[in-house]
């Protein structure tokens, strides 16, 4: 993970944890497919694996330091699968900044909304789909933790 006794307070932590689909159940993966549904997102309800679910662990944190994304503005169709449903669900987002931007294309001056990630409340979740251009925004002074699924929509 991280070193927490860095002697430098102005510690700045971007990091990405690939899970594999076996370190969750079928059914908490079941869970977050059917809360896509509700949504209005079909995905993927068959037997969760490597072929059509991909699970990212995002743990980022900063001290008097602005902290930008390790991405640039994308979509998830450029990753594993061309036609993901994506959930991102931030468990914790206590920052100066660091919500989610949505743009109208690859460019940066394309910016159509910030969506406010911030975990007052309890867990946020944003749900899109393959053609959603995204970046984390930059933020200062917190912690941002997240969750994001990539599910294959149904055929």
């Amino acid at each position: 993970m991280w070193n927490t006794d860095l002697e430098d307070e102005r510690l700045v932590l971007d990091e990405k944890t690939y899970l594999t689909v076996s370190d969750l159940s079928q059914d908490e993966l079941r869970a977050v497919t059917d809360f896509a549904g509700e949504q209005g997102f079909s995905c993927c309800q068959a037997s969760h694996d490597e072929t059509n679910t991909t699970v990212e662990y995002m743990h980022c944190k900063s001290v008097d330091q602005e902290t930008k994304s390790i991405f640039t503005v994308h979509l998830e169709s450029d990753g594993d699968f061309i036609d993901p449903v994506t959930i991102c669900c931030y468990v914790m987002n206590e920052t100066d900044g660091g919500g989610l931007n949505i743009y109208d294309g690859v460019d940066e001056d394309t910016l159509h909304t910030t969506v406010n990630t911030k975990c007052d409340d309890g867990m946020v979740c944003v749900i899109f789909d393959e053609h959603t251009y995204h970046l984390p925004q930059s933020f200062t002074n917190g912690e941002r933790k997240l969750v994001s699924f990539h599910i294959r929509k149904n055929e």
